[in-house]
């Protein structure tokens, strides 16, 4: 529901292509494609913006599927023919996200998409604690895709937002009572390991990771969808304090080329 709130002030609704990753039972998706119809309805003009919707889990993806039958959603296969095209605006599909070099070329060889069309690539909840099928070393396949990615579109906006779950409240608590304690080197003041390894491989990457808390603007709109009851357990748990949005982009002094060299082995 975060990045509902986040995408739909942040993406257009005409023109953009979205790659979700971790897309789940479909709330960002779905809610995206639903804004973007109301956009066009009330005048807005060109192509509709596509959304891609993409995990590692067929049966979120079957959810999903239900989610957008229930809202009335057409979807489309990602391989299907049509789905890189911009007269679909949403597509799902089993896609990994975290095998490097070899996740873009899928993407372009079994799904038709072309990854220098994408405007945005979006993520919630993507940070794992444990290891990766891909590189064998904690969200480094992760890391390895989204430079991989920039290395052949270099302006593709990539934003995800990232929890901390050794944040806030009862939790920050109990984890500095098990020993877990913030990195001295960590540019953001958050405590979880895999955030902190996955900066740690953006930056071996050669990529460059800003992160912010959420904005109040955005906390405020979420806040009023919820119950007085869901307020207060997010309060309590210090949830909002957990919730980091981060952009992941090219050093401004760093051409995409010495990138793609960073991650060859992938």
């Amino acid at each position: 529901r975060v990045l509902l709130e986040w995408a739909v002030g942040a993406i257009p609704p005409t023109g953009a292509k979205v790659l979700e990753l971790g897309a789940g039972v479909g709330v960002m998706a779905l809610g995206l494609s639903l804004a973007c119809a109301s956009a066009q309805a009330h005048g807005a003009s060109g192509p509709p913006t596509v959304i891609v919707a993409t995990d590692v889990c067929e049966t979120s993806l079957e959810n999903l599927r239900a989610n957008a039958a229930a809202n009335q959603i057409a979807v489309c296969a990602v391989d299907s023919p049509g789905a890189g095209g911009q007269h679909v605006s949403l597509a799902v599909g089993v896609w990994d996200a975290a095998g490097g070099q070899a996740s873009v070329r899928r993407l372009s060889l079994d799904f038709g998409i072309d990854p220098r069309t994408l405007t945005h690539v979006v993520g919630g909840d993507v940070m794992y604690h444990g290891f990766d099928g891909a590189s064998g070393v904690a969200n480094e396949g992760l890391a390895s895709t989204l430079a991989a990615l920039l290395a052949v579109n270099p302006h593709l906006n990539i934003t995800l937002l990232l929890v901390d779950r050794f944040s806030g409240g009862t939790v920050a608590a109990v984890s500095q009572v098990a020993g877990v304690n913030q990195t001295a080197h960590s540019l953001t003041p958050q405590i979880d390991p895999a955030i902190t390894r996955f900066e740690e491989q953006c930056e071996r990457l050669g990529l460059h990771h800003d992160s912010i808390w959420v904005p109040h603007a955005i906390r405020a709109n979420v806040k009023a969808t919820q119950t007085l009851r869901q307020r207060l357990r997010w309060f309590l748990s210090g949830y909002w304090d957990g919730l980091i949005l981060y952009r992941i982009t090219l050093p401004k002094d760093r051409p995409a080329e010495s990138c793609a060299r960073g991650h060859e082995h992938d």
